[in-house]
């Protein structure tokens, strides 16, 4: 029989010319004030000879299911244009199966399910990015091993999904923050899967959370959710005596209103550059940072010792991340509607178990 010689990729464009030949389930999306298109295609199937010296310290691995980060989300009108008609894909978190490995691997094997493992800062003959891949989208990804993190069998699709990047990267972000039970914590954009994560992780080890979103809702475990940084949350950080900590996924754009919310020592956490304050809000709260000792913190990923914290706190049963909806092959315009929202961006999953192979 005829190998195959091509897989499935979920690819996206800008949908500024008709679809590419073969895309199938063909949605399209607002991303922001830009429209990216989604396609389901075949693409050139990757070839893997194991044992070839170039693949002696790589796998191969069949993704199962896909997901994005409010980061994927973010760039996709971007990335859309290099994209269309490419046999890439997008997405920087999954779910595979290792399916090949190489002569040299020996901490992986045939059978191992398995999850990127970002690592920050990266290793030096590496991409900077951090990531082990932005095109966790197609069917089969080779990866080098030491890029990856085998997950226990009996952890769901779903959960070792959130553990990949943006689990990690919360886990990442209370190592170092290392709060004790009962200190607060305020966590902006707490309804990305970033934020999510965060806080799900500081829940678990009894933080108190102050959850700021754009469309409130009760989360389990958080003491108060709020859409602005006002007087609730004023009213909030005083009966606190001043927060512990601030950390905004989006940048520093909430600066000038965040940090006057820190008590003496506090920390603001920065994890993303989406938005960035203006030298009129460094201005307006430079007395705070100097009379309160506040620290302003950057953060970036994490590091294979973070996600090995969230695995393990998910197997005690002391962290559950927040609940992704699942969409099939058939459902594409389910997923980008979902992934893409305003409501959770990044949050939602893509089941390619139904794909060819």
């Amino acid at each position: 029989m005829t190998p195959p010689t091509t897989m499935t990729a979920v690819l996206a464009d800008t949908g500024a010319t008709p679809a590419p030949a073969g895309w199938r389930y063909c949605v399209s999306t607002r991303v922001g004030d830009r429209t990216v298109r989604f396609g389901l295609a075949n693409v050139p199937r990757i070839r893997f000879a194991a044992d070839a010296d170039y693949n002696r310290d790589h796998v191969l691995v069949r993704v199962e299911t896909f997901g994005l980060t409010e980061r994927d989300v973010a760039v996709l009108p971007d990335d859309g244009r290099r994209l269309a008609g490419a046999a890439r894909g997008i997405g920087s978190r999954f779910v595979g199966e290792v399916v090949a490995v190489g002569a040299a691997v020996r901490t992986l094997r045939t059978g191992d399910r398995v999850v990127p493992c970002a690592e920050w800062p990266p290793p030096p003959d590496t991409g900077s990015e951090g990531l082990p891949t932005l095109t966790a989208s197609r069917r089969y990804l080779r990866l080098p091993a030491r890029a990856l993190f085998a997950v226990p069998p009996e952890m769901p699709d779903r959960i070792a999904a959130a553990v990949a990047v943006t689990g990690q990267a919360a886990f990442a972000v209370v190592r170092r923050l290392a709060l004790s039970s009962g200190e607060s914590a305020l966590v902006c954009d707490a309804h990305t899967a970033h934020g999510s994560a965060l806080v799900s992780a500081l829940v678990a080890d009894r933080v108190r959370v102050l959850a700021l979103m754009p469309f409130p809702r009760e989360i389990e475990g958080v003491d108060e959710v709020v859409d602005s940084l006002d007087r609730e949350a004023r009213r909030y950080a005083l009966a606190a005596k001043g927060l512990d900590a601030v950390i905004d996924p989006g940048g520093t754009a909430r600066l000038a209103a965040a940090i006057p919310l820190l008590g003496l020592g506090g920390r603001y956490v920065v994890c993303g550059d989406a938005g960035r304050a203006s030298d009129a809000d460094w201005n307006a709260v430079h007395h705070s940072l100097v009379r309160k000792h506040v620290s302003v913190v950057g953060h970036h990923l994490g590091t294979r010792v973070d996600l090995a914290a969230a695995v393990n706190a998910w197997q005690r049963g002391d962290w559950t991340p927040p609940a992704e909806p699942a969409f099939g092959t058939a459902d594409l315009a389910g997923f980008a509607g979902h992934a893409c929202s305003v409501e959770r961006p990044g949050l939602g999953l893509f089941d390619l178990t139904d794909a060819e192979d």
